[in-house]
């Protein structure tokens, strides 16, 4: 008679605590995308509009995805290098004061 309770193979949860392990001894998070070298901001905004088969204003959705906290972090660091100057950014609490995100071929009407 079979348990109507676990729906689980037996060899699942030793598996899992087994790859949670050797997970632990490696102890090295892996790098994340925007870390790479090649890695091209402007290239991803357009792929991720074609994505979604539409056409963006890059500069919006560039503002859309940055944070605020984002931009303090790059100030502290340029204050860490003894970079001076105004970072010329700005964050996506902006788009909520009235400014919008939209399709370029899409009509809302509020």
């Amino acid at each position: 008679m079979c348990s109507l309770t676990s729906f689980y193979q037996r060899w699942v949860a030793p598996t899992l605590r087994e790859l949670n392990r050797r997970a632990k001894l490696l102890a090295t998070k892996p790098t994340p995308r925007s870390g790479y070298i090649e890695w091209n901001y402007r290239a991803e905004l357009f792929a991720f509009g074609k994505r979604l088969q539409e056409e963006f204003d890059l500069a919006a959705l560039n503002t859309a995805f940055t944070l605020k906290s984002y931009i303090t972090k790059e100030e502290a660091k340029q204050r860490e290098l003894g970079i001076e100057g105004d970072i010329q950014m700005t964050h996506n609490e902006n788009l909520k004061k009235g400014a919008t995100l939209l399709p370029k071929n899409m009509l809302i009407s509020l």
